[in-house]
């Protein structure tokens, strides 16, 4: 947020979801949390990331938390996530941002933490990350295979058709990503 706090929110701002013409790192978090967000016959007010890691946290739920950083907030957001150190603790980490994530990986040496990798055109960059999060349309046979013979685990994302979730497992990536749990059997856990 503008007053750098961290909140749980996918999009960058609220006119999809709230049919407000506010962006959230343009906002305060006093202004945000008298938001309530709609979508698809349900209603919910955006947390607070502390908030939600102390719900994971006592539910033992690990979370892949994506850190999205815009123009505003590349230079404070890793201070706002570094007291969370003990919080984060069983939780992995990514971002978009190949730079925002090395840097996690220095803050955060112990955990898990990833690159996502939109798109592929010239291949994944070499890092030291644990994880590289690839889009499925890209996700072709030779970059799985590099990406393993680097030792680097490799999620992919969105999966969502059975078939394609098949085709990923028995090419042994680390994680799927997806909309619809229905494509898994019932009795494999993920």
């Amino acid at each position: 947020t503008a007053d750098h706090q961290l909140v749980v929110i996918h999009d960058e701002d609220l006119k999809q979801l709230a049919d407000k013409n506010l962006r959230i790192d343009e906002s305060t978090w006093s202004e945000l949390k008298k938001v309530t967000l709609n979508e698809n016959g349900y209603s919910s007010k955006i947390p607070l990331l502390t908030d939600y890691l102390a719900e994971a946290n006592r539910l033992n739920q690990k979370l892949l938390i994506e850190l999205k950083v815009t123009a505003k907030t590349k230079r404070t957001i890793l201070q706002s996530l570094a007291p969370l150190k003990d919080q984060l603790t069983n939780h992995q980490l990514q971002s978009m941002d190949l730079d925002t994530a090395n840097q996690m990986k220095q803050l955060f040496p112990a955990l898990e933490v990833g690159y996502i990798l939109p798109m592929d055109l010239l291949g994944a960059p070499k890092t030291s990350l644990d994880f590289m999060n690839i889009e499925a349309r890209t996700a072709n046979g030779d970059l799985l295979q590099a990406l393993a013979h680097r030792k680097q685990k490799v999620y992919v994302w969105p999966v969502n058709a059975k078939q394609q979730a098949a085709v990923y497992r028995f090419q042994n990536v680390a994680g799927i990503l997806t909309d619809n749990l229905q494509i898994f059997p019932e009795k494999q856990s993920i």
